[in-house]
């Protein structure tokens, strides 16, 4: 299977890593059959945030004025459990990585990537995420 990678989708840091859901910009993915999203968590020395959660929201085509709905996901795991909710481990002073997925997401006009954590970041603590379709 060939990927396109799409790049950096969401990228927030320090204070504005909060404990409630922050959006990143609405994206459209096409009529690609998957969407792998790729976690990284930088996390500073003495960093609190020593968890995670993404989730996704999405609103379909013709639905511009329409609220964002929660949807749901795929970590990847060998159940192939779908989520609305998916939690990283970070460390202090460390990076660490994650990944889940998103199929079929023809037929939405467009998707957001909501990042929380559980202590708000500090100076130098940054959580990105990155995009693939295939």
């Amino acid at each position: 299977m060939t990927q396109a990678d799409l790049g950096l989708v969401f990228d927030v840091a320090g204070t504005a890593l909060t404990t409630g859901y922050v959006a990143g910009a609405a994206k459209q993915y096409g009529n690609a059959k998957r969407v792998w999203f790729w976690i990284k968590n930088v996390r500073s020395n003495g960093s609190n945030a020593t968890t995670t959660t993404i989730k996704l929201q999405a609103r379909y085509a013709g639905a511009a004025t329409l609220a964002y709905d929660d949807l749901p996901s795929d970590k990847g795991d060998a159940n192939k459990t779908y989520e609305i909710e998916h939690a990283f481990a970070s460390t202090a002073n460390a990076t660490t990585t994650g990944h889940f997925f998103l199929d079929l997401p023809a037929g939405l006009m467009d998707v957001t990537v909501n990042v929380k954590v559980n202590a708000t970041g500090q100076s130098g603590d940054e959580t990105f995420v990155y995009a693939t379709v295939g």
